[in-house]
C-alpha cells in the first residue's frame, strides 16, 4: 500500500525535521526585491539540516508494504534521492498483514486508482450496511475482530 513511497518520504521528513524543498529553486527568487542573503542562510540551515538527517539513526518508527515488490524498489530509490535513513518496507498483501510493532500507530493507506471504497454504513456499491457491535449497538467505526501480536517477520 506504499507504492512509490510518497507518504512514508513525507512523514519521515516531517519527523526529522527537514524543510521541503530545500533543494528547489522558488518563483520569489526572480523578483527584484527579496532579502538574498536572508534567504540563503535560511536555505544553507535547512540544507545542514537535511544532511545531518541523512545521517541520522533516529528510531522513526514509520514502516511500509506492498504487494508488488517492483513498488518497493522504487520506494526505496526514492528514499535515497530524497536523502532520508532506510524505512523498513516489506513485501505482502495488505489483507495479510499484521502490525510492525506492538506500539500504537497510525495506518495510512493509499488504496488503488478507480477503487471504490467502502463508506461507514454503506457497502462498496453505496447499499445500506446491516452491521452492529458487541454491544448491538450501531456500527460507530471500525475495530480489529481479533487482537493480533507484531509480526516478527516484519523487521
Amino acid at each position: 500500500m506504499c507504492g512509490s513511497g510518497t507518504f512514508l518520504a513525507e512523514a519521515a521528513q516531517v519527523a526529522l525535521n527537514i524543510t521541503p524543498g530545500a533543494e528547489r529553486r522558488f518563483g520569489f527568487e526572480k523578483f527584484k526585491q527579496y532579502d538574498t542573503k536572508a534567504w540563503q542562510a535560511l536555505k544553507a540551515a535547512a540544507l545542514d539540516a537535511k544532511h545531518a538527517a541523512r545521517n541520522s539513526r533516529a528510531d522513526l518508527q514509520i514502516f511500509g508494504s506492498d504487494i508488488s515488490g517492483d513498488m518497493l524498489d522504487k520506494a526505496r530509490a526514492n528514499f535515497q534521492r530524497a536523502g532520508l535513513p532506510l524505512i523498513p518496507l516489506k513485501q505482502v498483501d495488505a489483507r495479510g498483514m499484521t502490525p510492525p510493532t506492538a506500539e500504537p500507530g497510525i495506518l495510512v493507506a493509499n488504496p488503488p486508482y478507480g477503487e471504490r471504497i467502502e463508506v461507514r454504513g454503506r457497502n462498496a456499491r453505496g447499499e445500506i450496511r446491516e452491521g452492529r457491535n458487541r454491544d448491538n449497538r450501531e456500527d460507530d467505526g471500525f475495530r480489529r475482530a481479533q487482537e493480533e501480536t507484531p509480526d516478527s517477520e516484519f523487521f
